[in-house]
């Protein structure tokens, strides 16, 4: 009890007593980095400490993907927010945009209906037209070269799109 008192704990078990010690050595070490500091200084210091230790914790110990490509990833993101990087990125970008459009347009001729009719058209009048589109370019689907299409699977569709 005389122990207690005088603010020194004996360990339950000598098996304890270095963890214990630590213990100790650790407050003391935190006692005499916040001495003299104010309370909101101490929490804010806190707080970002353990911001930091859960991201670095996060960051290290993903399993989706390995450390080395995390970092890699990681720092081009951070060199592609550099100045001078992310404005030669967009020069290239509207380069390879435009050579793109360019290329597209090139290869098409004619002009596109942007609207639907408000009418549908007859099976015969909706062949002559996609026959008109198909002499336009010269890009064949099974090559891969036409992107987000879609199909209804209705059998009238299916049917049609066979002729």
């Amino acid at each position: 009890m005389a122990d207690e008192e005088e603010g020194t704990c004996l360990p339950a078990c000598w098996a304890c007593a270095p963890v214990l010690v630590a213990v100790d050595g650790t407050k003391a070490l935190l006692n005499r980095l916040c001495d003299g500091l104010e309370p909101w200084k101490i929490l804010v210091y806190s707080s970002g400490t353990t911001l930091v230790v859960l991201y670095l914790k996060d960051f290290l110990f993903q399993e989706d993907e390995t450390l080395t490509s995390r970092v890699k990833r990681q720092f081009f993101s951070l060199v592609k927010r550099i100045p001078a990087v992310k404005r030669q990125i967009e020069a290239d970008m509207e380069k390879t945009t435009s050579t793109i459009e360019a290329a597209m347009i090139k290869n098409v001729k004619g002009e596109y209906v942007c609207k639907l009719p408000a009418k549908g058209l007859s099976e015969n009048v909706l062949l002559e037209e996609l026959a008109k589109y198909k002499s336009m370019t010269n890009d064949d689907w099974r090559k891969g070269l036409v992107s987000g299409t879609v199909y209804n699977g209705d059998d009238k569709l299916t049917e049609l799109m066979a002729k």
